[in-house]
């Protein structure tokens, strides 16, 4: 099986925490962010299936130049996601972990 590779980027160090703690037995290799900083370069290292991101770490017009490349997760405190998005899913805050985890490995079984 060919590695996969997700892409979280969230500001609040806890969540980050949580869901490297959630995937560190799984087959699914987690990169975490706190930033954008480097998103680009990174997208273009690995190639991730999925990018998972608050909606308030990034801007919609950076979000939409990734569509293309990988699907996209957006967790978001508010109710609803810019009508300029289209992700694969969005998923309002507080999460589960492991129901995140287990949507996840849905899409990549795809």
């Amino acid at each position: 099986m060919s590695e996969r590779y997700i892409i979280y980027i969230e500001k609040e160090a806890a969540l980050r925490k949580a869901l490297e703690i959630a995937f560190r037995d799984s087959e699914i290799k987690l990169y975490t962010m706190e930033s954008t900083q480097s998103l680009s370069l990174m997208i273009a290292d690995l190639r991730p299936k999925l990018i998972i991101v608050d909606q308030d770490s990034v801007g919609d017009i950076l979000l939409s130049n990734f569509f293309q490349s990988s699907s996209i997760i957006i967790t978001t405190a508010s109710e609803k996601v810019s009508d300029d998005l289209n992700p694969y899913l969005y998923i309002q805050k507080p999460f589960s972990p492991i129901e995140l985890m287990e949507k996840i490995e849905s899409k990549l079984s795809l």
